[in-house]
């Protein structure tokens, strides 16, 4: 896992939600871009914190604005709760 590894699953997640169709598969993609961003950095470092922005804007799309506080504070266990469910969808 490296810096290339949040901008590989961001790239995967947008080919996923706009080219694809396929949700589930983009918000697993999105939220190992998040989580690799937060392990390698931190919430707050610039990076991260646009993946995170986008990630919640997603999420708010999608109706599940309840998870927006804990993906904007970087929440690394709330991300992979959600990971679990998502991935195995």
């Amino acid at each position: 896992v490296n810096e290339g590894s949040i901008y590989t699953h961001a790239n995967l997640a947008e080919f996923f939600l706009h080219e694809v169709g396929h949700i589930p598969k983009a918000i697993t993609h999105t939220i190992r871009s998040c989580l690799v961003g937060i392990k390698l950095w931190g919430p707050s470092h610039p990076n991260v914190e646009r993946k995170l922005v986008e990630f919640s804007r997603l999420l708010l799309a999608i109706g599940l604005e309840a998870k927006m506080d804990a993906v904007m504070k970087g929440d690394v266990e709330e991300l992979e709760r959600m990971l679990q469910l998502f991935a195995g969808t």
